[in-house]
C-alpha cells in the first residue's frame, strides 16, 4: 500500500514583534484512502454558519474541510491549491461578486462542484446562471444540505 500526506490549513497562528509561527495538522494517509475522501472548501462571511457546516460535515465520514474563507478576494487562489472537490460558497460574500468567481471557475479542476448558499429563493437561478451546480436556500435544513454533498459525491464518483 502506497501511503502520502497533506498538510490541512492552519490550526494555530501566533505572532511575535520579529517571527510568526503557523501550526499546521498534518494528515497521514493511504493513497486508496485519499481517493476516498471527499475535500470541501467553505466559504461564508457569516463564521456561525461556517462553523456548523463544519461540524456538520466533520461528522460525515470520507468528507475532510480543506480550507475556509469569508470573501472573495484569494478565494480562486486558495481553490487551486486545495484542489477541493466541492466549494460551498455563500452568495453574497464580501467582495467581487461571486458570479463573476464561478464564471471563472474553469481554471480550478474539471471536478470541482460548486454549492452556493443564497438568502432568498428568488436568488437561485441567478446562482445557477451563473454557473453553480447547486443551490440551496439558508434557511435548508442540514438534511438537505447532506443530501446536495451526498449527490454531489454520487456524481464525482461515476465521472
Amino acid at each position: 500500500m502506497q501511503w502520502g500526506g497533506r498538510i490541512d490549513y492552519p490550526i494555530y497562528i501566533e505572532e511575535k514583534a520579529t517571527s510568526t509561527l503557523i501550526v499546521c495538522q498534518f494528515n497521514i494517509f493511504s493513497f486508496e484512502e485519499e481517493r476516498r475522501t471527499m475535500h470541501v472548501l467553505l466559504a461564508t462571511k457569516h463564521p456561525d454558519l461556517r462553523l456548523s457546516i463544519e461540524l456538520l460535515l466533520s461528522q460525515e465520514p470520507g468528507v475532510a474541510i480543506v480550507g475556509t474563507a469569508s470573501e472573495t478576494e484569494g478565494l480562486l487562489a486558495l481553490i487551486k491549491s486545495t484542489s477541493p472537490d466541492i466549494v460551498i460558497l455563500d452568495w453574497d460574500l464580501p467582495g467581487r461578486p461571486v458570479a463573476e468567481l464561478l464564471a471563472k471557475k474553469s481554471i480550478s479542476r474539471d471536478r470541482t462542484r460548486f454549492i452556493v448558499l443564497c438568502t432568498r429563493p428568488e436568488l437561485k437561478n441567478q446562482a445557477r446562471q451563473a454557473g453553480a451546480d447547486f443551490c440551496l436556500v439558508k434557511g435548508d435544513t442540514p438534511d438537505e444540505l447532506l443530501a446536495v454533498v451526498q449527490q454531489t459525491r454520487n456524481k464525482l464518483r461515476t465521472k
